[in-house]
């Protein structure tokens, strides 16, 4: 599946609890979109609601120098400090398995981050994040899954979601 051009998000007609998605994503020169879970329609944007796996051209796009913003960071919380993501017109492999309150994210096989929504950590970072203002965020037991527009060119294939 390839999205190019002004569109908008690709939302599930079927809201997910716990779950496993997998897929593989391939982002153009200097583009950004996004993975978003448990995501909920009564916000104008579904990264205002739903946690984000962030797909980006770290090389090219600026958000790439912030390993809070950087490929397969867990979007302006939790960083992804492990370089993985170095190649243009390459396609990167995610796993997230989401089950209670507790969402683990893989890039390219490597468990990138491991959160506990609700935890300290999580509470601490939701403060120090632009999501601080936004009431529940990231809060949701369910929701709808996202694949971001962001206007730049990104393809999807291989992808699965096993409700558990």
């Amino acid at each position: 599946m390839v999205r190019s051009g002004p569109a908008r998000d690709l939302i599930t007609k079927e809201k997910y609890q716990d779950f496993i998605l997998e897929l593989s994503w391939k982002i153009s020169k200097g583009g950004n979109s996004g993975i978003i879970l448990r995501a909920n329609e009564n916000h104008q944007y579904a990264f205002m609601s739903g946690i984000e796996m962030q797909i980006l051209d770290d090389q090219f796009h600026a958000d790439g120098k912030n390993p809070l913003t950087s490929a397969g960071a867990v979007y302006g919380l939790f960083p992804n400090n492990s370089n993985i993501v170095s190649r243009d017109n390459h396609w990167y492999a995610v796993r997230i398995e989401a089950i209670g309150t507790n969402i683990k994210f893989y890039l390219e096989g490597n468990l990138i981050n491991d959160i506990q929504i609700g935890s300290v950590t999580w509470n601490e970072a939701i403060k120090k994040s632009k999501f601080s203002s936004l009431e529940n965020y990231g809060l949701l037991s369910e929701g709808n899954i996202v694949l971001q527009d962001h206007g730049d060119k990104v393809s999807f294939r291989n992808i699965r979601i096993l409700a558990l």
